[in-house]
């Protein structure tokens, strides 16, 4: 530890030069190892189930970046949507409330139109 600072640099650059060298040439076939048996080694789905159910916030932090314009505009669209759906629903009830048994269908049978339509 001492020895270093007193190596002149020429000497310091010859050095580590040697030892990158030398590193490279071990270093190649394990990668190599490793490139070819990543799946054994690291099971990555394990891994983010884990952390994503040991510390949940990080999922709801990653879908909320994630997704952050579309949720504005699902917010937006939502809102847009509804009320041109509840007009459309409005109008369909003025015409048909003359016939008795229209109004028990109309709400539920729009609803599922309404819900198809919107997911």
């Amino acid at each position: 530890p001492k020895l270093w600072p007193q190596i002149p640099q020429g000497v310091k650059d010859e050095i580590l030069q040697k030892v990158m060298e030398t590193q490279q040439e071990c270093f190649n076939p394990i990668m190599a190892d490793i490139r070819q048996n990543i799946t054994t080694i690291l099971n990555i789905k394990d891994m983010c189930v884990k952390r994503y159910t040991e510390e949940p916030m990080l999922l709801i932090n990653l879908f909320q970046q994630v997704g952050r314009k579309e949720f504005q505009f699902i917010q937006r669209c939502g809102a847009q949507m509804g009320l041109l759906l509840g007009c459309a629903q409005m109008g369909l009830y003025f015409i048909t409330k003359g016939i008795p048994w229209m109004p028990w269908l109309l709400l539920p049978l729009s609803g599922l139109i309404i819900g198809n339509f919107t997911n």
